[in-house]
């Protein structure tokens, strides 16, 4: 019996609809068996779970949200010196406010201070405070006991101390990010 074109076409018609909606099922499939929700990571003595919020690890009994994790930061060369500066009870984050990255470092500078406390006392900052009522402070303001860390825009990504000053010398908003989760990692003991 020979198929005529109709039936040719029907045939052909009908396995593309077949595989077309056991693609979809795939899909679904594999998705409900993948939950992204139940991925977890391990660094160090930390679990990191992915949710919603970002990952999340409990560190002294206290939840912290992240939005990276410690393996893809802990690759900058961060000075002994900072290490130190970071143990302090106190530090203050400040800012040019008339950096184009002004936006992503008072950001970071409001993250540290939110995740940070009741722990560490962080007062925010700014480089040059004409026009407001926060605080101006400088690394010329840093002292041993009460460090300063500056969000600074630079041509390079890079962290220095200079006298009880950490400068976080970044290129764009992901450096910026990057080293402010980097500091907290730092802070909190998931990074040594």
């Amino acid at each position: 019996m020979a198929w005529s074109e109709k039936q040719k076409r029907g045939v052909v018609g009908g396995f593309i609809v077949f595989i077309m909606i056991f693609s979809v099922f795939g899909i679904v499939m594999n998705y409900t068996m993948n939950d992204s929700s139940k991925q977890e990571y391990e660094y160090g003595d930390f679990t990191f779970k992915v949710t919603n919020e970002g990952l999340v690890t409990a560190i002294d009994g206290k939840e912290q949200v992240f939005l990276i994790l410690p393996s893809d930061v802990d690759f900058y060369d961060v000075p002994k010196e900072a290490k130190e500066l970071l143990k302090q009870p106190m530090f203050t984050v400040t800012y040019d406010p008339k950096s184009y990255l002004a936006e992503a470092m008072a950001e970071a500078q409001f993250v540290l201070e939110q995740q940070l406390t009741p722990e560490k006392v962080i007062q925010r900052a700014l480089i040059n405070n004409s026009g407001t009522t926060i605080m101006q402070a400088s690394c010329a303001n840093a002292t041993k006991g009460e460090p300063v860390i500056e969000f600074k825009e630079s041509d390079e990504t890079l962290i220095e101390v200079k006298d009880n000053c950490l400068i976080l010398n970044a290129i764009d908003q992901s450096d910026i990010i990057r080293q402010e989760e980097l500091i907290r990692y730092i802070i909190t003991g998931v990074i040594e």
